[in-house]
C-alpha cells in the first residue's frame, strides 16, 4: 500500500489546520509579537510571544527583545506537547488514527470525495489508504504540498527556544498535552472537515496566498497583518465558526496560563491563531479575567 508523498508531513503543522485571498500589503503596525503579561495578583511579569509555522526560515535568531524577557524569566511555557518535535512519532500515531468508524467515503459529500480520490491519486496514494487513516492526516498532507518550501528543514521559533532551555537548564512547561490536543480534535465536526477539503482542493491557490502573507507578516512583526490575513482567508478561519469549540480550546488555555504563571515568572509560547478572532482570542479572556497585556515594543 501506498502511502507516501514527498517526504512524510511533520505532525507539528497540523496544528495549524484549524484552519482567501490577501495580497502582503502594508498594513498599519503598532503592536508586534512579544507581549507583556501583568496584574492580578502576579508578583512579576511574565510574556507572551507568538509564534506560526510555514514561514520557511531555516535560521532563527532571538531579537535582544527576546534575549531580555529570557533574562527575567524562570520558566518557557509552550502551548501543547504536539508541536514539540521530540513528540514526533508518538503525535503521527495519534493523528493517523480515526476517532470512528466512518472512512472518508462515508463523511464527505460524494462530489467532494471524488475529487480527493483524484487528487490522492495524482499523489500516489489508493483509496485504500484514503479510507483507513483520518481526515485529519489527509487534510495535513493536502495542505504540505500547497507550502512554498519543503517543511521538513525550515526552524521554527519553538525549536529556538527549547534549545534555549534545554542548554541554560531553564524549566519547561506544556500547556495541553499530547493527548489533549487530538480529543479537541476528535469535537470537530464532518462538516469542518468538509469545508477544509474543499478549500485546499477547490481554492489551492487562494490558500497558498494566504500562507505566504501570514508568513511575510510574521517575518516583519505585523500583529495587524497576521490577525487580519487570519481572519479573511477562508481557509485559515474555518475554525473560528465552531465557536463551543474554539471556545473550550480557549478557556483551557486560559486556566492552564493562570496555573503556570503564579509565583513562576514565565515565557509563553502561544499560536498567531489563539489571538487573530476578536470574540474568541485568549487575549480578550485573560483581560476579562483581569489581566493587563501590553505589547513590547523596545
Amino acid at each position: 500500500m501506498q502511502q507516501t508523498i514527498k517526504k512524510s508531513v511533520p505532525v507539528f503543522l497540523l496544528l495549524i489546520m484549524f484552519l482567501n485571498v490577501i495580497n502582503a500589503q502594508v498594513i498599519n503596525n503598532s503592536a508586534g509579537l512579544l507581549w507583556k503579561l501583568s496584574n492580578k495578583g502576579v508578583a512579576q511579569d511574565s510574556y507572551i510571544l507568538l509564534s506560526t509555522y510555514s514561514t520557511c526560515e531555516t535560521k532563527i535568531l532571538l531579537n535582544d527583545r527576546i534575549k531580555l524577557v529570557l533574562n527575567s524569566i524562570k520558566q518557557i511555557v509552550f502551548e501543547t506537547g504536539a508541536s514539540n518535535k521530540a513528540n514526533e512519532a508518538k503525535a503521527k500515531k495519534l493523528i493517523a488514527l480515526k476517532s470512528d468508524a466512518q472512512s472518508a467515503k462515508e463523511i464527505l459529500t460524494p462530489a467532494l470525495y471524488i475529487q480527493l480520490k483524484q487528487k490522492a491519486e495524482d499523489l500516489g496514494l489508493n483509496e485504500l489508504y484514503l479510507n483507513e487513516v483520518s481526515l485529519w492526516e489527509i487534510t495535513g498532507r493536502l495542505y504540505t504540498m500547497l507550502n512554498p518550501c519543503d517543511v521538513t528543514t525550515p526552524d521554527r521559533i519553538e525549536d529556538v527556544l527549547r534549545y534555549y532551555a534545554n542548554k541554560n537548564h531553564v524549566s519547561i512547561k506544556e500547556l495541553i498535552t499530547i493527548e489533549e490536543q487530538y480529543k479537541i480534535y476528535d469535537k470537530y465536526p464532518n462538516l469542518y472537515m468538509e469545508k477544509s477539503i474543499s478549500c485546499l482542493l477547490n481554492k489551492s491557490e487562494n490558500v497558498k496566498a494566504s500562507i505566504e502573507a501570514k508568513a511575510n507578516y510574521y517575518k516583519q512583526e505585523n500583529y495587524a497583518g497576521i490577525t487580519q490575513t487570519l481572519m479573511n482567508s477562508e481557509f485559515f478561519s474555518i475554525r473560528y465558526s465552531f465557536t463551543d469549540i474554539e471556545m473550550y480550546r480557549m478557556r483551557l488555555l486560559l486556566q492552564r496560563i493562570e496555573d503556570s504563571i503564579k509565583g513562576q515568572p514565565s515565557l509563553i509560547l502561544l499560536d498567531t491563531f489563539d489571538i487573530a478572532n476578536p470574540k474568541s482570542s485568549i487575549f480578550t479572556l485573560l483581560k476579562d479575567a483581569g489581566y493587563k497585556i501590553e505589547p513590547v515594543i523596545k
